[in-house]
C-alpha cells in the first residue's frame, strides 16, 4: 500500500513515460507523465537541507506483509495489522480491511487465503468480497 506523495526527480524515457527517482531512497519507478509535477533547476543538488525538507513531507508506504487481523464490533469490519516496508515490525499499524482492499487487494487476498481457522477465514473472505463490491 502506498500513502501520500513522494519527492521525486523525473527523467523522460518515452513520449508519455518518465522514470522517477526518490530523492532520499534513490528508488526508481516508471510513471505516466501526467502524474508528474513540473519542476526545473539548472544545477539541482540534493543538499542536507533538501533531504530534511523531503523527509518531513508525506511519504508513500509499501506493505511488507499482513501480520494479523481482528474484528472491531464498533465499525463492524475487520482491521488488519500491516507491517510496512522499510520500518521495524514494532511500527506496524492496524488498517481497515476495506481500505486495504482498495489499495493492495493482492496482499489482502494472499493473507486471507493463508488464514488457518475455518470460521475466521470464512468471515474474512466474506468481508473481503463486500469490500471488493464497494470498490
Amino acid at each position: 500500500m502506498q500513502r501520500q506523495q513522494r519527492r521525486l526527480r523525473a527523467l523522460e524515457v518515452g513520449e508519455f513515460s518518465v522514470v522517477l527517482e526518490h530523492l532520499v531512497t534513490h528508488e526508481l519507478r516508471e510513471a505516466h507523465a501526467s502524474r508528474v509535477k513540473l519542476y526545473a533547476e539548472d544545477s539541482f543538488e540534493v543538499t542536507e537541507e533538501i533531504l530534511e525538507h523531503v523527509s518531513e513531507q508525506g511519504i508513500m508506504l509499501k506493505v511488507k506483509s499482513i501480520a494479523g487481523h481482528k474484528f472491531v464490533p464498533d465499525v463492524k469490519d475487520f482491521m488488519l495489522e500491516v507491517l510496512w516496508e522499510g520500518f521495524e515490525d514494532i511500527e506496524s499499524s492496524w488498517e481497515p480491511l476495506q481500505k486495504l482492499m482498495h489499495e493492495c487487494p493482492a496482499v489482502v487476498k494472499n493473507y486471507v487465503e493463508g488464514v488457518k481457522a475455518a470460521s475466521e477465514g470464512d468471515a474474512l473472505r466474506k468481508a473481503m468480497k463486500r469490500a471488493k463490491a464497494k470498490n
